[in-house]
């Protein structure tokens, strides 16, 4: 977890702010989907990370978008369900659940603006 924290700290302030801040839009939110669905690990690691990532300059929607994508189709999840649900169930979820995260980083931009 302590880890996990510190990472972003790795990352210049810079980079988190024009990437994945407010001023990111779209791509802010598509880059978090992506970085989301590809970061593996459980809970008690990738909450601090996105914690981390957060008090370095990621804003509200992309990090709405990163853990939506994060709960829904990472890594670490999508091979454990295929064995347990099989394979034809996965694909549908996850194909199904690809524009979940982008939606959900849409509908928290919107939202900060009445907040």
């Amino acid at each position: 977890m302590l880890i996990a924290a510190m990472l972003p700290m790795l990352i210049s302030k810079e980079i988190i702010v024009k990437y994945l801040g407010t001023a990111s839009g779209w791509r802010g939110i598509l880059m978090a989907s992506l970085i989301g669905g590809l970061t593996p690990g459980a809970p008690y690691a990738v909450v601090p990370l996105i914690g981390g990532l957060m008090s370095q300059g990621m804003s509200m929607a992309p990090a709405v978008s990163m853990v939506c994508a994060w709960g829904l189709w990472s890594l670490g999840r999508v091979p454990f369900q295929a064995a347990v649900l099989g394979s034809q169930f996965t694909w549908v979820q996850v194909l199904v659940s690809l524009p979940l995260p982008v939606i959900a980083g849409f509908m928290t931009e919107l939202l900060m603006k009445f907040i």
